[in-house]
Formats: structure tokens, sequence, C-alpha cells
């Protein structure tokens, strides 16, 4: 075949869901397409409508300036064109892989045909690896970012650059605070090296004026310069990030 898609082991997909996705690239003439999904403990699928879709640019998609209920990292809901995997593999042994690799085949590929139909189920396994007990083995999704940030800088893509660090200083909060429960010997080490990352993705940000210094976000500052209270970081750093009131 030429194309290709992927099923988590213990997800499932509509009966037409490589038909729908196979029609939309063969009407459109893209070598990508994707559906929604829904979220489900063993639920049927949703009524659907009338089948629609639309293009979108590589940029629109990826890095949407609207809000959507999708994440177009991830790799399961897609049907890719064989060419865009000639040279691109998944990361052996990484957790977040579709990080490391869904923008380059997004890029690749230079737009993408999107149904919102719900044509892939994601069972939500509570057991599952994304939930499992936090290791750093975790911090590859911080891995994958930079190397986004580092692919965005290279092509100059301001917008994925932007999308790349928005995400690399949530990533690394979040990562922050799993550490922190971390009952190993190393654990110091790791929130030094951590804080350190987050405030490299909080100057990085600046450019795009992402999380500007104000006291509605001082819970970010306060993580990042944990030995320092927001009124000495707020003075220290400038008050240009002040909103207005």
């Amino acid at each position: 075949s030429r194309w290709l898609a992927f099923v988590d082991s213990d997800d499932w997909v509509h009966p037409d869901f490589l038909l729908r996705l196979y029609t939309m690239v063969q009407e459109t003439g893209c070598h990508l397409s994707a559906c929604g999904y829904f979220r489900t403990e063993g639920g049927d699928f949703p009524e659907m409508g009338a089948p629609e879709y639309r293009v979108l640019s590589a940029d629109d998609y990826y890095c949407p300036d609207e809000t959507r209920e999708d994440v177009p990292a991830i790799a399961w809901n897609k049907l890719y064109h064989k060419s865009l995997f000639d040279t691109l593999r998944y990361p052996v042994g990484k957790l977040h892989e579709d990080e490391f690799t869904t923008y380059l085949a997004v890029y690749r590929a230079g737009k993408v045909a999107v149904t919102r139909e719900p044509l892939y189920a994601y069972y939500q396994n509570p057991v599952g690896i994304m939930l499992s007990r936090w290791t750093p083995r975790k911090l590859h999704i911080l891995e994958a970012t930079e190397n986004q940030i580092a692919f965005a800088r290279e092509n100059g893509n301001k917008r994925l650059l932007k999308k790349a660090v928005g995400q690399y200083i949530c990533s690394t909060y979040e990562q922050i605070g799993f550490a922190k429960r971390w009952d190993d010997p190393g654990r110091g080490r790791l929130l030094k090296a951590l804080r350190k990352k987050l405030r490299e993705g909080l100057r990085e940000g600046k450019e795009f004026d992402l999380f500007p210094l104000c006291r509605e976000l001082s819970w970010v500052y306060e993580e990042a310069y944990p030995m320092k209270p927001f009124w000495w970081l707020y003075g220290k750093l400038g008050r240009r990030g002040e909103r207005q009131e």
C-alpha cells in the first residue's frame, strides 16, 4: 500500500475510518488526512451527519489560532502517504513518540484534509502508559518539544516556534509538579535542572509575549525562581509585563 495509518492496541476505529480518510486525500490531492476522535470507556460511536471536511495548511492544522478539541500531534487519527515516512521513523524507547514525529509529517505534507467526524475511539484506560506512575522517562516530552523549537528556528517558522515555546513552558511546569513527588535521591538535582529549563523557556517566550511577568502569572515565575518572592522578581525582571487595568 502507498498509505499508512496507526491504531493504538487498546483503541478502535469506525468501520468507515479508512474509507473516509482515503476519500479525502483522493479528492484533495493531500498526502495527509485527519479525523476527529472521542474518548470512551467502551461506548459506541456517536451519530455522525453528512461527511464534511476542509483543507488546512500545515501551520493552520498544527498551530491553530482557535481552540480545538483535537490534539494535532497525535499519530493515530490520520492517514499518511507512505512517502512522508521515507526517512521518518518513530524513536525507539521514547514516550510521547508522536511529539517527535507528527509535526515533521505535517510540514512535509504541506496541507492536511481534516474532518471533525469522530471516526476514532480513544479508550480511557486508567492503567495505561500515559496514566502510569511518574518516572523521568516522562521528560521525553521536553526533548520532543526542544526538537520542535529547533526545527521552527531552522525553518524560520515563527508560528510553530510560538506554539512550541508555549508548550515547552507549560510542559516543564507540569513535569516539575510531578517530579516533586518522585521518591528518589536524585530528585533535588532533577528539580534544579527542570527549573533551569523553565527559566530558559520563559526567556524564549518573551519574543512572543508569552507568560508576561504579572501577578496573574506569578505561579510560573515562583516555580522558576523558588528562592525569590514575587515582589523581588517583579522589581528585578521589570514591570513591562504588567497587565493594564
